[in-house]
């Protein structure tokens, strides 16, 4: 139930618990769970913790601060939309709001952050470290663009990074990703909107995606085969929707 409401795979999750009973209970009910054995001494649990190979960052960002606020946040979307019974009227209830800009020196940890916690909706999953990052930023032939999100409820930060190889008359995306939470509503046609009309304002006639299948990035795959059917689109010819409010 929780990977369910927070959208997360199970082999995302750690279950940390002093019983013996429930651990190996979790182990056989949910082998994708990483269960990791306790001490009998509870005074070692913090060296445990810390000892886990499951939390690596490079950097703590702001979306890192504000989780447990967006998990609260979530949850009233979802009571929020029980109240509905046509879905496009509770995304319009919603105020959704994407910032698109180009990445700059301060979101650097985050998008980096981005290219390895991010898998349903990740086209061509490749992470990156903030160096990787910087230096894409820096390379005259590559874009980097990222989106905030915000909504009725609160503030999403930024869920949503695409890397552009910049051709002649055509944009390549090499890696197009959105956040779990956030990815469904119409964002990830918003964020290739706002991108198409950059690139269309350079001169770019039209857009290419390139994908890689996984095991966990279906929704991205569906999102490719439903924009780019034949591999290539106009510049001019995404929509962006309704509900969504978009800045550029």
């Amino acid at each position: 139930e929780l990977a369910e409401e927070l959208n997360i795979g199970l082999d995302s999750m750690v279950f940390f618990d002093d019983s013996p009973t429930n651990r190996a209970a979790v182990r056989a009910l949910l082998p994708q769970v990483e269960v990791p054995e306790m001490p009998e001494d509870p005074t070692l649990y913090t060296k445990l913790l810390h000892s886990l190979p499951y939390f690596p960052s490079a950097a703590i960002t702001d979306e890192d601060k504000m989780r447990g606020n967006l998990y609260v946040t979530e949850r009233l979307r979802q009571e929020s939309e029980k109240s509905f019974t046509n879905r496009e009227d509770f995304l319009k209830s919603l105020a959704l709001e994407l910032s698109v800009s180009q990445a700059e020196e301060h979101v650097l940890p985050r998008l980096s952050q981005l290219t390895e916690k991010t898998n349903q909706f990740n086209t061509n999953k490749h992470p990156l470290t903030i160096e990787e990052v910087r230096g894409m930023t820096k390379n005259p032939n590559q874009k980097v663009f990222y989106a905030r999100l915000t909504d009725r409820f609160g503030d999403h930060g930024i869920i949503a990074l695409a890397i552009i190889q910049k051709e002649e008359s055509n944009w390549v995306l090499e890696q197009t990703l959105v956040s779990c939470r956030a990815f469904g509503r119409g964002v990830e046609d918003a964020f290739l909107h706002a991108i198409a009309r950059s690139a269309a304002q350079e001169g770019v006639k039209t857009l290419s995606i390139i994908y890689s299948p996984t095991e966990k990035n279906a929704p991205a795959q569906q999102f490719v085969e439903r924009v780019f059917p034949r591999g290539t689109i106009s510049a001019g010819g995404t929509k962006k929707p309704e509900w969504i409010t978009l800045t550029i």
